[in-house]
């Protein structure tokens, strides 16, 4: 089956695949991937609380989402304290920054009219 050979190219037909259930109406509708659905469902609320402990830190599996858990020890405390203040700081920066950018652009602004009339 070359390039330059007489035989056409055919391609292997794909099989049909299964159809899945589109909306949580099918799922109602047909008992066994219902059951399947609930059961699955079940499980999952079983796992509810699971917690796995991390190198960061431990994790707890809570409504189908793992989430950490937080235990703030008075290092936390200083660190946060400690961001808030420098995030205020950074701010208050950013702001300034801003001004002297408006500042300038008004006075090339205010330059380039004189220049021109």
């Amino acid at each position: 089956m070359g390039i330059f050979s007489n035989t056409p190219f055919a391609p292997k037909r794909v099989p049909q695949r299964k159809k899945k259930a589109e909306s949580l109406g099918d799922l109602s509708r047909n008992p066994e991937q219902s059951s399947e659905f609930e059961r699955d469902r079940q499980q999952l609320s079983n796992l509810s609380g699971t917690k796995i402990k991390t190198g960061s830190g431990d994790l707890i599996f809570i409504d189908g989402v793992w989430k950490k858990e937080t235990v703030l020890d008075a290092n936390d405390a200083v660190k946060c304290e400690e961001l808030e203040k420098e995030n205020e700081s950074i701010e208050q920066q950013n702001n300034l920054l801003r001004l002297k950018v408006e500042l300038l652009l008004n006075m090339v602004t205010d330059h380039c009219a004189n220049v021109q009339t």
